[in-house]
């Protein structure tokens, strides 16, 4: 297995054998960029940046073509692909828009009915950031249904492939940070914000936040899938605080593990990063694991693991700040 490390000073492409106790390192690879986002369709590897531009491999991470004609923004913030043969390739960006690459075609066109949205809607920046499409997401039940989250603006579908958008915030935390289908269940959608998690059983209309304590804590990363025996697995990574507070009190990083769609949840072990600076940014599948992950820390490292509870191995241990991991 190839793990494909997304950082602020490029690429690292790394070997990962299962049980080995780390990873070795393969490729070095557009270090002049800052990695923000990145999805794999059919072999092929696309990396979004903070520059505004988008990269392609199709040898799993060696080399790379850029892929950015028509691609107008400041940074590349979230990147989605589809399976059917409808579906094209999607970029969520800063300023907040999306921007479609249809396949076969040799420029991006803008998805106006989504920018559209803004005149209705209250986007806003933070810091140094302007308003921007934080995650993006093709429903895989469905290639025609998107989901899109502003950061900070709240949640949007679309039901044709990007025509047409609407609103599906009602009840929903504002500074949406990552979205989620359920693997088994078409309908039920997860939200991590900056306010808890949150939780949709009519695809995004209404919203509920958990009532537990992943409810209430700064969630930074999330991912859904189904283990062995049909199961939702949910893993969820928290901070103890707003990013404005890591330097101070340290990020204080936990990785929450659910078996049961996220009913009931147990911590995993991650070494000592609990109670460091860095958060949990990214948290990918493990593809030849149904009961895996991999996490990615702020500061650098990947994590293994299999199940909750149990001690999580660190396979890789870099200086860059990690933006986005992918397993191919």
């Amino acid at each position: 297995m190839r793990l494909i490390v997304g950082t602020d000073r490029g690429v690292r492409v790394l070997r990962w054998v299962k049980g080995e106790r780390a990873a070795s390192p393969l490729v070095r690879t557009l270090e002049a960029e800052r990695i923000r986002a990145g999805s794999v369709r059919d072999g092929l590897v696309y990396l979004g940046t903070a520059s505004g531009k988008v990269f392609v491999s199709a040898d799993r991470g060696s080399s790379w073509e850029s892929r950015h004609e028509g691609l107008e923004c400041e940074a590349v913030c979230s990147l989605a692909t589809g399976r059917g043969a409808g579906a094209g390739l999607y970029a969520g960006t800063e300023p907040a828009a999306i921007f479609r690459l249809d396949e076969g075609a040799a420029s991006w066109h803008e998805l106006e009915a989504f920018g559209a949205l803004e005149e209705g809607e209250e986007w806003r920046g933070y810091a140094d950031r302007r308003a921007h499409v934080q995650t993006l997401l093709v429903d895989p039940h469905a290639d025609r249904r998107l989901y899109a989250g502003v950061e900070v603006g709240g949640a949007y579908a679309s039901e044709d492939y990007g025509r047409s958008w609407h609103v599906i915030g009602d009840g929903l935390y504002e500074d949406v940070h990552v979205l989620a289908v359920d693997p088994q269940r078409g309908s039920r959608v997860y939200a991590a914000t900056g306010g808890g998690l949150y939780w949709s059983e009519n695809r995004g209309l209404t919203w509920t936040q958990h009532a537990g304590e992943v409810g209430s804590l700064y969630n930074t990363a999330l991912l859904a899938r189904a283990d062995r025996t049909g199961r939702t697995v949910l893993y969820l990574a928290t901070a103890g605080g707003t990013p404005a507070t890591w330097t101070r009190t340290g990020a204080q990083a936990r990785l929450h593990v659910s078996r049961d769609g996220g009913v009931t949840w147990e911590e995993a072990t991650i070494g000592a990063q609990r109670f460091r600076r860095n958060a949990y940014p990214v948290i990918v599948p493990d593809l030849e694991d149904p009961e895996g992950a991999f996490v990615a820390t702020g500061g650098g490292s990947v994590y293994h693991g299999t199940r909750s509870g149990e001690f999580w191995v660190r396979i890789y241990r870099g200086g860059e700040t990690i933006g986005t991991l992918l397993a191919v």
